[in-house]
């Protein structure tokens, strides 16, 4: 059996990937739906937490594919840019923001975000989007799903295209994506969406979308 790991994003809980977990689970997948201190380190300390929870997952003969929302995507991609394991499968990034978000431009010094969100904020930045690792794994397969429906419209004067209150589409694209794909969803509860869910999967199987 396959095993699936699961990254949460920033401020979140594995609880927030836990409806994910189980449709995977109920699909026949091993799940693994990892809990890292978002708030307390920036990506790059965060980077090493999750790499020694996950460490023996990659020295086994099982086969392990990723999932990683939002920031997690993230972490999935500095953890990669320094190991390429044998037994690594698919990964899928769900409203990643790859190049940044503008939501972090402009709130990042703001002492009330800065304290809710934690040192992470400021490497979610636009600006420092090329701070982080590109995966150094040529041969991965590796999908992104994107969301274009926010529900709140408290950040929507940040963003000038499609978004999903969070991420812009244009920001999810990551270079040597496999396939890409556009889905009606808010950033926030992406995770718990039946379509993000059921993409997930097949990209997993088969390494592409559903088109």
């Amino acid at each position: 059996m396959e095993k699936v790991i699961l990254l949460h994003g920033i401020l979140l809980h594995d609880y927030n990937m836990s409806s994910l977990a189980k449709y995977l689970k109920n699909n026949g997948y091993e799940v693994l739906n990892i809990c890292y201190p978002s708030r307390r380190c920036p990506i790059k300390d965060l980077t090493q937490i999750v790499k020694s929870k996950i460490l023996a997952d990659f020295q086994s003969d099982q086969k392990i594919n990723l999932v990683g929302f939002s920031m997690g995507g993230l972490i999935w991609r500095s953890i990669l840019a320094e190991m390429q394991p044998k037994n690594l499968g698919r990964l899928v990034m769900i409203a990643t923001p790859n190049q940044g978000s503008e939501v972090a431009d402009a709130l990042h010094l703001n002492p009330f975000i800065r304290f809710l969100f934690g040192p992470a904020i400021s490497d979610l930045r636009t600006t420092a989007a090329d701070q982080i690792p590109s995966i150094n794994n040529p041969q991965l397969e590796f999908g992104i799903i994107a969301g274009n429906i926010p529900t709140s419209p408290l950040f929507s004067r940040y963003f000038t295209e499609e978004n999903d209150g969070k991420v812009s589409v244009e920001s999810s694209h990551h270079l040597g994506e496999k396939d890409h794909i556009v889905l009606p969803f808010d950033h926030t509860f992406a995770p718990f969406n039946k379509k993000v869910q059921q993409q997930t999967l097949h990209f997993l199987k088969n390494g592409n979308f559903q088109h």
